[in-house]
C-alpha cells in the first residue's frame, strides 16, 4: 500500500529538522522513494515555506548556511514575488463564436 503524500511530507520534515540539512539523494534513500519524488516533495515543502531548498539539499529554515551554500544562494536568480500570469490561446479563426471565448 502506498504512503499518502501528507504522511511522506511529515517524514521529510522530521528528517530535515533532525539533521538540519539533508541531500535530496540521501533523503530519497532514507525514505525509500525515487529521487524525483524527493525533489517534488522538497519543492512543495519549500513553496509552503516549511524548508529551504538549495542546490540538491533541503535545509531546515533556521539552519545556518555553509559558506558554499551561501555562495550558491547569492548566485541563484531572483524569483519575482508575484509574477504576472500569462494565458495563451490558439483558435482556428477569429470569427464565428470565438470572439466571445477570447474575451
Amino acid at each position: 500500500m502506498r504512503e499518502r503524500v501528507d504522511e511522506r511530507h511529515k517524514r521529510v520534515l522530521r528528517l530535515v529538522r533532525e539533521y538540519g540539512s539533508v541531500r535530496i539523494s540521501d533523503l530519497a534513500t532514507e525514505l525509500g522513494i525515487s529521487v524525483e519524488t524527493a525533489r517534488r516533495d522538497v519543492a512543495a515543502l519549500s513553496d509552503a515555506g516549511l524548508v529551504r531548498r538549495l542546490h540538491g539539499s533541503a535545509l531546515w529554515p533556521t539552519a545556518r548556511l555553509s559558506p558554499r551554500e551561501a555562495r550558491l544562494a547569492r548566485l541563484a536568480p531572483e524569483v519575482p514575488a508575484a509574477a504576472p500570469l500569462v494565458l495563451g490561446m490558439v483558435v482556428p479563426a477569429a470569427g464565428y463564436f470565438y470572439p466571445s471565448v477570447i474575451r
